[in-house]
């Protein structure tokens, strides 16, 4: 039980890194940080104008606005595949399969509907992203000996947290 467990574990610090290395190379276009840039600049300054403020509002609301919207659409994506197919799997190999099926299908309609930005590659590579680790979790708690699923998500979520702030301080002091 523990060892498959551990399986798991080392699958999301692979998804951890990976995950980190796609962020930091799409975000080498200055234009994903513009929003970013925004609040940076302006919480910097000690008088702000009427147009700064009115960026800033702007700023902060889409990013609260993609955080939620991704939320969002990740709990839909797990209420469909719970009530529609999980129920119906018969083993994990096929389990795996419709589960990079469905991701890609959920990802599609997520970047192309639901994000009303000009970065639909970034967006479609994320939600298929979470998407996948999410619907490969339910398939692995179905068909693997784990520990209860509590402590499996809890223990990937600090996984997850300390692999960004590892690979972040290392990213920062090699200067990338």
């Amino acid at each position: 039980m523990w060892i498959e467990s551990i399986y798991w574990w080392i699958g999301t610090i692979i998804f951890s890194a990976i995950s980190f290395f796609k962020q930091k190379q799409f975000l080498k276009n200055k234009s994903f940080l513009k929003d970013t840039q925004v609040l940076v600049k302006t919480k910097q300054k000690y008088v702000k104008t009427i147009n700064e403020q009115k960026n800033y509002l702007r700023a902060k609301n889409n990013l609260g606005r993609d955080f939620i919207t991704i939320v969002f659409s990740i709990m839909v994506f797990y209420l469909i595949f719970i009530f529609l197919i999980y129920p119906h799997l018969p083993s994990m190999v096929i389990g795996v399969l419709v589960v990079i099926l469905f991701s890609i299908i959920f990802a599609f309609i997520y970047a192309k509907f639901m994000v009303t930005d000009k970065h639909i590659r970034y967006n479609m590579i994320n939600a298929f992203s979470n998407y996948l680790y999410t619907g490969l979790f339910l398939v692995y708690i179905k068909f693997g000996n784990a520990v209860h699923p509590l402590i499996l998500i809890i223990v990937s979520i600090a996984l997850m947290i300390g692999i960004n702030y590892l690979l972040g301080s290392w990213y920062a002091r090699k200067g990338m």
